[in-house]
């Protein structure tokens, strides 16, 4: 099969993963906010974000250096494999200690269990770090999407089963915790790469060497969520900080997992392209949609409907999370837009660049974000977090054009059809639910069919259909059998 036609089925496979879990995540969010007071859930789901980053740490790059650029990084992947394992049992240690430390120093008791039971977390992860990359380096992503369901779809179904039966803010722990070890068991079937350790220290300082920068600007932005989420705790409360991390996680449904197609089918391939002396703008541009029109059009119905949305399922105590999901909303489809420029400056040899811009975003955090927090509130930092990432957008835009990709006006005109339709559907069904005095489930629901009528009625008449019949045409050559493809290519 071509490399175009094996990228798009792949694109295709992980999109598939990424409306499944959607929609799980959905309903675990839905459960959670009915059953857990704003309090608990931004506890548990702040321990969980420590957790994240851990696992991020762990990594440290050696994924990316092993995928994209493996004629300058000769490692094995066992070499790989044995180091991530190694770091693994770092994170595993440093949250343990964390936990022992939230206990007594920091006096944080209420934070401490949490973190001692995601401890295994890291550790689950770098196990399974030899089955997934070999996956990734066949292009494998049917039988990856299938492991994958297991922590992107079993995890947050897990969470919300536990919480129906009774476990309370426990559920969002033992959820992560299941759906992390569903994830390794069905990677160690579907493609068992079982541990071998290679201790090749020359294979590890390349590795280390290319992963610094990389992992350097993964823990910036982790931090950012970190320090932002740590910001409302401390200056706007406990109940704040559930309602923003609630409003996060509506917000990031879908262009989270669009974000982690890019860097999983993109990178790979990209890679590849670069070798054979292709072009890397067409599959920038390319990704660039791919990844807009699915989050524009997911976050612009949240932001029309998160009103009578909160309304229903959360009650009057989670009031105050029907702004952070409007603006996170926004701030997410930014964000996803600005994901195919890492993938992009790591092929081309710059992932320094992903550093300063990381870098740049989190010293804004502090210069202007915090600054707002205290003396405005919480709803003025939210707008703070927008222009935040408004500045984000245009910086990775000049970043990519320096190194030879796309302008930044070239990146805005192919995502801006789909993004103007969402955008005008989104304002005309928030005014008529505003407007509407009607029960917030009468107004969910005729609003989210009104929301999807006018994207789509919009997208034929300003565009022709032109989003809508990309993705026919794009779910149309995924299924094509395999010779038909490369025929056609």
């Amino acid at each position: 099969m071509s490399l175009r036609a094996t990228t798009i089925r792949n694109l295709y496979y992980q999109g598939l993963l990424t409306a499944a879990a959607a929609v799980s995540a959905g309903f675990a969010v839905f459960v959670l906010a009915r059953v857990l007071p704003p309090a608990e859930y931004g506890l548990a789901s702040f321990a969980y974000l420590i957790t994240v980053t851990a696992e991020m740490v762990a990594d440290f790059g050696i994924q990316a250096a092993v995928l994209s650029r493996r004629e300058e990084v000769p490692a094995s992947v066992e070499a790989a494999a044995t180091l991530r394992v190694v770091l693994a049992l770092g994170g595993t240690g440093a949250l343990a200690l964390l936990a022992l430390l939230a206990y007594g120093p920091l006096a944080a008791p209420n934070l401490a269990p949490f973190l001692l039971a995601l401890s295994v977390v890291p550790l689950v992860s770098g196990l399974g770090f030899a089955s997934q990359v070999r996956l990734r380096l066949d292009l494998d992503f049917r039988r990856l999407s299938l492991a994958q369901a297991g922590g992107m779809v079993g995890s947050p179904a897990a969470q919300a089963a536990l919480a129906l039966s009774g476990f309370g803010v426990w559920s969002i722990i033992w959820g992560a915790i299941i759906g992390h070890l569903l994830q390794f068991a069905l990677l160690t079937a579907l493609r068992p790469a079982f541990f071998r350790p290679v201790f090749d220290r020359a294979a590890w300082r390349a590795l280390v060497r290319f992963g610094s920068p990389v992992i350097g600007m993964g823990l910036v932005s982790s931090a950012f969520d970190l320090t932002a989420a740590a910001f409302v705790a401390l200056f706007a409360g406990p109940i704040a900080l559930g309602a923003f991390l609630l409003g996060l996680r509506v917000a990031q449904l879908v262009p989270l997992r669009a974000m982690a197609i890019v860097n999983e089918v993109l990178l790979p391939t990209l890679s590849k392209i670069r070798l054979a002396g292709g072009d890397l703008a067409h599959p920038y541009l390319e990704s660039i949609r791919a990844v807009v029109i699915p989050a524009a059009f997911a976050n612009m119905a949240a932001v029309a409907l998160a009103a009578p949305a909160v309304a229903f399922v959360g009650g009057a105590r989670w009031e105050s999370a029907a702004v952070c999901v409007q603006v996170m909303s926004l701030f997410c489809i930014l964000q996803a837009a600005t994901a195919p420029g890492t993938p992009f400056v790591q092929v081309q040899g710059a992932p320094g660049a992903s550093l300063r811009q990381a870098a740049l975003c989190y010293a804004l955090l502090w210069g202007l974000a915090l600054p707002v927090l205290v003396f405005g509130g919480l709803v003025a930092f939210l707008f703070a977090l927008l222009a935040i990432m408004v500045v984000a957008w245009a910086y990775v835009g000049a970043i990519v054009g320096a190194r030879g990709g796309p302008s930044l006006a070239q990146a805005a005109r192919a995502a801006a059809p789909g993004a103007l339709c969402c955008a005008a559907a989104g304002l005309a069904t928030f005014a008529l639910v505003t407007a509407a005095p009607i029960e917030p489930l009468a107004a969910l629901t005729v609003g989210a069919v009104v929301y999807a009528a006018l994207a789509l009625v919009l997208d034929a008449a300003a565009f022709g259909g032109v989003n809508l019949g990309r993705v026919r045409r794009f779910a149309a050559e995924a299924l094509r059998p395999s010779p038909a493809a490369a025929a056609d290519e």
